[in-house]
This record gives C-alpha cells, sequence and structure tokens, in this order.
C-alpha cells in the first residue's frame, strides 16, 4: 500500500514539474514573432512590438503574472503580419484558413451558450 502512495506521489510532483505556466505559451509566441518580425518587417513595426511587450511585462501581478500577456498581444498587428508572411512563405494557408474557421465555429458555439472563450 506504502508503495503505490509513493508511485502516485511521484507522479504528481512530475506533472508539477513538467506542467507550464498559463502565460508561457503566449511569451514564447510573443518572443518567437518578434524576432520574426525584426527580420522580415520594418525595423518600426518591430520596435512597436518590443515596446508594447515591455510596457506589458514591465508590471507583473503577483498571483499569476503572464494571464493577461495573450490580451496585450492581440493588439500587436505586425505579429499577425509576420504570421501571415510566415503562413504564405510555408504554403499552408488553406489548412490554416480551415483550422482557423472551425475553431471561430467552436469558440462562437461556447460564446453563445455563456461559456467563457479565452
Amino acid at each position: 500500500m506504502e508503495k503505490n502512495a509513493r508511485r502516485r506521489s511521484d507522479k504528481t510532483s512530475v506533472r508539477k514539474v513538467v506542467r507550464i505556466r498559463p502565460g508561457t505559451k503566449s511569451i514564447v509566441l510573443g518572443v518567437t514573432g518578434c524576432v520574426g518580425v525584426f527580420r522580415r518587417l520594418p525595423f518600426a513595426y518591430g520596435a512597436y512590438v518590443v515596446v508594447a511587450l515591455g510596457a506589458a511585462l514591465s508590471y507583473p501581478v503577483t498571483p499569476q503574472p503572464l494571464a493577461s500577456l495573450p490580451r496585450y498581444e492581440l493588439v500587436l498587428f505586425p505579429l499577425f503580419m509576420w504570421g501571415t508572411t510566415w503562413v504564405r512563405r510555408r504554403r499552408i494557408a488553406p489548412q490554416t484558413i480551415a483550422v482557423s474557421a472551425v475553431l471561430l465555429g467552436l469558440f462562437t458555439a461556447e460564446f453563445s451558450t455563456w461559456h467563457f472563450v479565452a
């Protein structure tokens, strides 16, 4: 019995170590996009993204410091401009549009039934 309890606690500790914080994906995508913006778009767009991300990251909230980062990244239009060029260069535009349309339908259904969508 003690062996099983120890195994469960080992699995739990591994899950805690491997668990990714909610805002980590957003910051990785934001920094990747920022590098792409500097490489493919004019300097002013890259500077705008750096300043906007810097402002969002400069004053972290204690319980969840990166929780609102996706909201601040959504208004950074150079990231979308770079994403569009990235998709077109890889010629995956039809697949991207199809996935976006399916997600739009799912999120619309959730929103119309008063579920939280974010």
